[in-house]
This record gives C-alpha cells, structure tokens and sequence, in this order.
C-alpha cells in the first residue's frame, strides 16, 4: 500500500502536463462572435476575425498565447486543426465546478513559484522574474487558464514556453515547470 501512495503522489506531482496547454471548443455562437471552452471559459472573438471562426467546429484544439501584435485584445486563439488564429479576449471566466478548471494552489511570490492544481494532478511552476511582481496580487484559489508563450520572437523576451492567465485580473504571467 505503501508503494501504491508513493507511486500515485509522484504521478500527481510530477506528470507532464503538455495536454493542459490544449483546449477544445465546446460551443461557437451563431455570429461567430464568442467561444466557449471546455473550461467553461467564454471568450470573444475580435471583428476581423470572424470570418476566420466560421470554418471552426466544436471539438476543434486551440491554443491561447499571448497576442503580441497589439495590446488588444490581450490573446490569440490558434485552431491546431486549420492553422489559423483569431485575435480574442476573456469574457467570462472558467467555470467553479468545472472537471477542466485549473485552479492557484499554492504561491510564493518572493521565490518565484506557484502550484497549480487541475484534474486531480499538483504542478509546480517557476515564475519568469520579469513576471514576479504580478504574482503578489495573486490570490490561492484563483481560477487559472494555461496556454502557451511559443511565437515567433518569444525567446527573445522570456526562456519560458508557459503562460498562465488569471480571469480575475485578466493578465497573465511567463512559467515554466519546476
């Protein structure tokens, strides 16, 4: 039993969590104007953008990264399955009861370390120094939503290839694993 405990607790602490960087399309509106993740996260889609989402279909994978073209809206949705991305911003959080919501477990903002807690596994996490500050205002128990810092000029401004955006204050801050 013993064997057992240490073998799941290491599986919980240490396992890869490459699939959270992924999220599928749950719901599109019929005006292509919102998206509903499987998180339960509403997120809207910016104008231009639209005419792109109308090839989108439910169970469709994206990916969220920063959007680094202009400061709004804050992110980009890229669909895995067509190649294509969509300028976006949060309109509604992850939802509370929600399988797929990930969640602030524990943090450390003087270390630069953060927990998060989702689907039952415990993931630890080195915060970018340019990005500590923000972590203070972070609270335990906050919703959070995973994505991803890989773009084209990325390394030029951070080693980490994680981001992780808290609703709450509808900014994100640069990770990588522990």
């Amino acid at each position: 039993m013993r064997y057992f405990l240490f073998f799941l607790l290491s599986f919980m602490l240490f396992a890869e969590p490459e699939d959270f960087y992924y999220h599928h399309i749950q719901e599109i509106n019929s005006k292509f104007s919102e998206v509903v993740l499987e998180d339960g996260s509403v997120w809207k889609i910016h104008p231009h953008y639209r005419c792109l989402v109308k090839d989108w279909k439910v169970g469709d994978i994206l990916c969220i990264s920063p959007n680094h073209c202009c400061e709004t809206p804050p992110f980009d949705f890229t669909n895995l399955r067509l190649k294509n991305y969509a300028a976006i911003s949060l309109l509604s959080p992850p939802g509370k009861n929600n399988v797929y919501t990930c969640y602030l477990a524990y943090s450390d903002p003087e270390k630069g370390k953060l927990a998060i807690w989702t689907q039952g596994a415990l993931y630890l996490y080195v915060v970018d120094k340019k990005d500590q500050e923000i972590l203070q205002k972070w609270t335990v128990g906050d919703p959070m939503i995973i994505g991803t810092n890989e773009w084209l000029f990325s390394t030029l401004f951070s080693t980490c290839h994680t981001i992780l955006i808290n609703p709450k204050f509808n900014h994100f801050i640069r990770v990588q694993l522990e």
